[in-house]
């Protein structure tokens, strides 16, 4: 339980962070890098060695952790854009609302047992991501479809595969629980994407380093050393895949959702509010149908 209410900790600070990038202006891709580097910097620090180390190669989860740092550099980019244009528990509710697919991924490839209940709070579930994105006002004839209107769903996609993708090794390949050694590496992978991408960038002049984007980065690589490390302690326990994955996205909506207004003083239309309590209404069915 311990493990849950920290992953669900350390994944609303993520959202925080993100959300203090437009206020500062933090360069997003410029911390994203950084934070990946803070990342194995605390796996190094937790482990007590460096832990990219050669025999990771021949580990079983090394093909998984490699395709991760893939997945999570574009996703984590497609999350903070959300939080950017949408707001922190728009975000939020965009990634964790991925608790559809990867809960009915765990009946299918785990076996749960399916109900009533859970099927109704998947549909649930997916109507709260159309009531929490659906826009206050009408959009005029005339205009265009908005391009920023596909990010909450890419981020949406990239959240179900993250999270099937860390079930399934967690649950089938993984010969520890939440192994530093393999977070180090996913991070790792990722980092070494980001900075193929940043370093022609800075040599060219395209783009400046600042000392503020370093600083964003590594305040957000510690909750996401965090949030990755206590999601898989959690998985790794008796707690079964959908139980523990509609816990953790109702803490993270509600906690994302009261951080928002005692902190942000953001507003909600009515929409919002209506998809929020679906939100809220689809992770209790479920939970309550896994019991």
């Amino acid at each position: 339980m311990i493990a849950l209410l920290l992953s669900i900790l350390f994944t609303t600070l993520l959202g925080i962070v993100f959300k203090l990038y437009g206020k500062y202006k933090i360069d997003i891709f410029q911390a994203i890098v950084f934070n990946y580097v803070t990342c194995v910097l605390v796996a190094w620090l937790d482990i007590g060695q460096f832990p990219l180390q050669k025999s990771s190669l021949e580990a079983p989860w090394f093909g998984w952790a490699i395709l991760l740092g893939f997945l999570f550099i574009t996703g984590f980019n497609l999350a903070a854009q959300t939080v950017k244009y949408y707001g922190i528990t728009a975000g939020a509710i965009m990634q964790k609302m991925s608790l559809g697919f990867t809960v009915v991924f765990s009946f299918l490839y785990m076996h749960e047992e399916m109900n009533l209940y859970k099927w109704l709070g998947v549909v649930a579930a997916i109507l709260a991501i159309f009531f929490t994105n659906y826009p206050s006002q009408p959009a005029s004839k005339s205009q265009k479809i908005d391009f920023k209107l596909a990010i909450p769903i890419f981020t949406l996609v990239f959240a179900s595969l993250i999270e099937i993708i860390f079930l399934v090794v967690e649950k089938r390949v993984a010969t520890q629980s939440a192994d530093p050694v393999f977070i180090a590496t996913l991070f790792g992978t990722a980092g070494v994407i980001g900075l193929v991408g940043l370093i022609p960038l800075l040599v060219s002049g395209k783009e400046h380093l600042k000392q503020k984007n370093i600083i964003a980065g590594i305040a957000l690589g510690l909750p996401n050393y965090g949030a990755i490390y206590f999601m898989l302690k959690a998985l790794g326990s008796d707690l079964d895949a959908s139980v523990f994955f509609t816990l953790n996205n109702v803490g993270i909506i509600v906690l994302a959702a009261f951080f928002a207004v005692v902190i942000f003083r953001d507003r909600f239309s009515r929409y919002q509010y209506f998809g929020l309590a679906l939100s809220v209404l689809a992770i209790f069915l479920i939970s309550f149908g896994a019991r």
